[in-house]
């Protein structure tokens, strides 16, 4: 298959291209064909303004995992916009771009968040599956999901086959938010965040990249819920991080402390979190090699 993928220097991307790259045809896409190019030596890199050189027809896959990280210290209001346009114009660019010559046999598979379901402080019986109601909700990272599922699904009204990808917090070794979250648990200085009731929804990168391949394989189209089955508080998160490097645990982080130094992140990223369920995935077979956080720290 021919795969654009854009986003392919960041995290999920480089797992993705290291993944496909032997057995398929990948053209990156990125605002810099030279750092494309530093980053990822043995693949065909374009910027923006060469998309439209590019024939959707000569492609059998798109995924769009463009986005500013939104992992800040402080959500300025530059920050925030930067992280809200950033996902808007680059799925807006890809749509226009596959409605130009729409090909209904080109699978969009477009990137997304857990937290479109809204944001939860702390556990509840009730699990999001992919069939629950989808409505705006107040909080930013809840908005921006919203906001940036709206501009994919205008890729049906042109049929084009489109899946939507509601990543949990993704861990893996080498990137993402694992490397920060293990570094005070090493320490000795991983903490209890607020009530440490938030629930935290995660997955293995080695997980994603299969239950992507999962979903290629398998033609599953619509939302799929991107995580593990098993969500821990950030209390038992933390804990058994802690555990699993022989450290104490026993630091206590007030909300009030993390609200006055680091603002709204704080208040969505570190005092909240999502509560779901990967249903989909579940339901069509796919298997999980890291279902529970034990197994994910042996590995």
């Amino acid at each position: 298959m021919k795969i654009l993928i854009a986003g392919a220097s960041g995290f999920i991307g480089k797992h993705l291209v290291a993944q496909w790259k032997e057995q398929h045809e990948i053209v990156a896409l990125g605002r810099s064909k030279t750092k494309l190019k530093q980053q990822l030596p043995d693949i065909q890199a374009i910027d923006w303004n060469d998309l439209e050189t590019q024939d959707p027809h000569t492609f059998d896959m798109v995924v769009n995992l463009a986005g500013e990280s939104i992992n800040h210290l402080r959500w300025t209001q530059p920050v925030k916009t930067k992280i809200l346009q950033s996902r808007i114009y680059a799925t807006q660019s890809l749509v226009k771009w596959c409605c130009s010559k729409p090909n209904p046999h080109l699978h969009f598979l477009n990137a997304s968040a857990l937290s479109i379901y809204g944001l939860y402080e702390a556990r509840s019986n009730v699990l999001n599956t992919e069939n629950s109601p989808i409505t705006s909700h107040e909080e930013f990272l809840s908005k921006v999901a919203f906001i940036w599922e709206q501009e994919a699904k205008k890729l049906i009204n042109c049929q084009i086959p489109l899946t939507i990808m509601r990543f949990a917090v993704i861990l893996g070794r080498d990137g993402g938010a694992f490397p920060k979250l293990a570094l005070p648990a090493k320490l000795g200085l991983a903490a209890r965040l607020g009530s440490g009731q938030q629930p935290f929804a995660w997955m293995a990168i080695d997980d994603l990249i299969s239950a992507i391949d999962f979903i290629v394989r398998e033609k599953i189209l619509g939302p799929v819920n991107m995580l593990a089955p098993e969500i821990p508080s950030q209390d038992e998160f933390c804990k058994t991080l802690s555990e699993n490097f022989h450290r104490p645990y026993f630091l206590k982080c007030p909300a009030k402390l993390l609200e006055t130094c680091l603002g709204q992140m704080a208040k969505e990223m570190l005092l909240k979190g999502q509560l779901a369920a990967p249903s989909v995935l579940q339901n069509t077979g796919f298997r999980f090699k890291s279902d529970t956080l034990d197994k994910f720290l042996k590995q």
